[in-house]
Formats: C-alpha cells, sequence, structure tokens
C-alpha cells in the first residue's frame, strides 16, 4: 500500500445537529423519519413488550448522537452504555443529558413513546 495515501474519516468535518436535522429530528422528510425514528421505536415497543428483550447490560454502538432506540428498552436493562465514535456525539448526548441549552431535542421521539403507552 501506498504509504502516501491516506485514509479519509469525518472527525473533524462532522456535523452532529446536521446529521441529526437530516435524519433524526421532527423536522426530517416524513419518509425519512419514518424510516430512522418512528419505525424502529414502534418495533422495538413491540418486542420489548413481550419480554424477549432484557438483560443486566446493554453495549449500545450508535452510528451519531442518537437515542430514540434506547426509549422503548431501557427499563429492561440495568445498565446501558453507549460507545460513540466521536468526541463531538459524546458531548451531544452529555448536552442533552445535562439539558443545556443547545441539546438535540427529543422532544418528537418522547411522543411517538407517549402515544405507545396511551400516555399522550
Amino acid at each position: 500500500m501506498d504509504s502516501s495515501s491516506h485514509k479519509r474519516y469525518h472527525l473533524h468535518e462532522w456535523d452532529t445537529k446536521d446529521f441529526f436535522n437530516t435524519y433524526f429530528s421532527g423536522r426530517s422528510e416524513k419518509n425519512i423519519f419514518d424510516d430512522a425514528v418512528k419505525f424502529p421505536i414502534e418495533q422495538l415497543y413491540k418486542v420489548a413488550g413481550l419480554g424477549q428483550i432484557t438483560g443486566d447490560c446493554l453495549l449500545d454502538i450508535s452510528a451519531g448522537p442518537v437515542i430514540h432506540h434506547l426509549l422503548p428498552i431501557f427499563e429492561s436493562f440495568k445498565r446501558i452504555t453507549i460507545l460513540e465514535f466521536s468526541d463531538l456525539c459524546v458531548n451531544e448526548l452529555e448536552k442533552w443529558k445535562s439539558k443545556e441549552s443547545d441539546f438535540l431535542d427529543w422532544t418528537h421521539a418522547l411522543s411517538i413513546m407517549a402515544e405507545l403507552q396511551g400516555t399522550r
């Protein structure tokens, strides 16, 4: 392999907010939103309700600072460890956790969960 060729990683140009807004926010195109957010939540909710997802520890390897897929199943585990591929993603999750002013808003995903649980 040519030592002058470099692999390209998007660590430095990764825009977590753009990624979120394009694929996972309530403002995403409907078909993208349904496929990326709504469908996974609904399916995991169904399976979790059957008791088929359970355990002591869940290791989550996500593509980006996303948590919506954990909402239907988080109560089925004693501990969840989220692995992220960049510090930018970790920072976004920390902002959400501490409710900083510019955190990623997952209200739309929580609304889907509330509707499934009949607690809207």
